[in-house]
């Protein structure tokens, strides 16, 4: 990309079309933390699922509902812009 000399306070961002920051894995900002939780609650509710007739009704959709929300939450704040 070539090099702009810009006057002080004109800074506008010069990218192609439809182009987005990706932040390095490294970067304290980045979203490796939802989406291990991400993984981390689907597990779980695969793992309910599984083992479903082992526990009574009313805990299997209370620890459903639960486990869903966070895997909800997990997977909205892993995939945003």
């Amino acid at each position: 990309m070539q090099q702009f000399d810009l006057e002080p306070g004109d800074y506008r961002e010069r990218k192609p079309k439809g182009w987005r920051w990706k932040l390095p894995w490294s970067h304290p900002e980045d979203t490796k933390l939802p989406m291990v939780g991400f993984f981390v609650c689907l597990a779980w509710l695969v793992w309910v699922f599984v083992n479903r007739n082992n526990a009574p009704s009313e805990w299997v959709f209370v620890g459903t509902m639960i486990w869903a929300w966070g895997l909800g939450g997990c997977m909205i704040l892993w995939l945003r812009d």
